[in-house]
């Protein structure tokens, strides 16, 4: 009986015939496979850059930031950059190689004749962009031992940004309890959060607890009871402690010192050695603006302050607390002070109580001077 099958060659046949077909078709397999990629990935930058787009058209024609920081570019291998986000127009500046280019959270500090800060890793800019003012970053004082559900509801729905920052007055209770602060900060759709201490000292022993969702601790050193005398006669040594917690803690560290009943804190060389372990540094100049000759003398030291503090620690944010209560001259006055320091102050905030309708009107005029700069 007779048996049927294939032959050695017949076999050798048929796999070299697959073989050459395989060599013929992967690679326009695999071709295919690579177009489909890449109209994947232009979709994907198309539908991004559309984003960017759309959310400048929403926000003032500011570009989309995270956490705070926009980013410009890094610089790994060349020496000369040039950055066309400035108030004097394109500017092209010689860097350290291997510098980080970025801008540092808030509004950056401003280019003074051509020269830039640069501390082998920020690069600080205006924040004019084409002859279009952006309202500096705004702090927002949320006193937690009172409701302020309105404030709340206008910073969520049209006052607040981003790149804003809510921090929480604590009354004493809160400082070792943070519950009802943490409740406040769930209400919060804008913005960064911080944690108010006037004493380093309840910090640094653990008698104050930590809110877990902050980003900012705030020291507010103060004449009264509640900062310990310590603290008072070396505000140095207890910003180099809070610094150090801070950085363990992964935080940004910032202080608002009271100036009116503290002369010492009008020492430039003294506020410039607390500023360098500081990323803001923000002046309560609110007792002063009442008055236009106070008011252009505290302008005219917040320079001198932003420089002193620029030259020890060129990343360090300098700000002003305005006032909108009737007892500092009400919104009047706070928009007097805000236009005479404007032109140095990176920060701001604002005391408001009694009324929250008089930092909500604040707030207003602010987004309202910036919108009408873009016309």
């Amino acid at each position: 009986m007779r048996h049927y099958g294939f032959t050695l060659i017949e076999l050798l046949v048929v796999i070299a015939i697959i073989a050459i077909l395989a060599a013929i078709l992967f690679p326009v397999f695999s071709q295919a496979r690579e177009k489909a990629r890449q109209s994947q990935c232009v979709s994907n930058v198309r539908n991004i850059a559309m984003g960017f787009v759309q959310y400048t058209q929403d926000w003032d024609e500011r570009f989309e930031c995270r956490d705070g920081l926009w980013l410009l570019h890094f610089l790994k291998d060349k020496q000369r950059l040039t950055i066309a986000w400035s108030e004097e127009g394109t500017q092209t500046l010689t860097l350290p190689e291997g510098a980080e280019v970025l801008t540092m959270m808030g509004t950056p500090i401003k280019f003074t004749g051509g020269k830039i800060a640069v501390r082998n890793e920020p690069v600080f800019i205006s924040h004019e962009w084409n002859n279009v003012r952006r309202r500096p970053p705004f702090i927002l004082v949320l006193p937690a031992y009172r409701n302020c559900d309105k404030l709340i509801a206008a910073w969520n729905d049209r006052l607040g940004r981003d790149d804003d920052l809510v921090v929480c007055m604590p009354a004493p209770q809160d400082l070792k309890d943070p519950t009802r602060i943490e409740a406040i900060f769930r209400k919060i759709k804008k913005g960064s959060f911080g944690w108010v201490t006037p004493s380093a000292e309840m910090v640094l022993t653990g008698q104050a607890v930590k809110p877990s969702s902050i980003k900012w601790l705030w020291y507010d050193p103060e004449p009264w009871q509640h900062t310990p005398q310590k603290e008072k006669d070396d505000p140095v040594a207890a910003a180099k402690a809070l610094r150090n917690y801070c950085d363990r803690h992964g935080l940004k560290f910032g202080m608002t010192p009271i100036y009116t009943p503290l002369p010492r804190n009008f020492d430039l060389q003294l506020a410039a050695k607390v500023a360098t372990y500081c990323d803001a540094y923000i002046l309560q100049l609110q007792d002063f603006q009442k008055d236009s000759v106070q008011r252009e003398r505290m302008a005219q030291f917040l320079r001198e302050l932003a420089e002193s503090i620029h030259k020890a620690n060129p990343a360090c944010l300098v700000g002003c607390q305005l006032g909108t209560a009737e007892r500092y001259g009400g919104l009047k006055a706070a928009l007097a002070l805000y236009e005479a320091t404007r032109g140095v102050a990176q920060i701001y905030t604002a005391w408001w109580e009694p009324e929250e309708s008089e930092v909500i009107e604040l707030l207003e005029a602010l987004n309202s001077a910036q919108r009408s700069s873009r016309r």
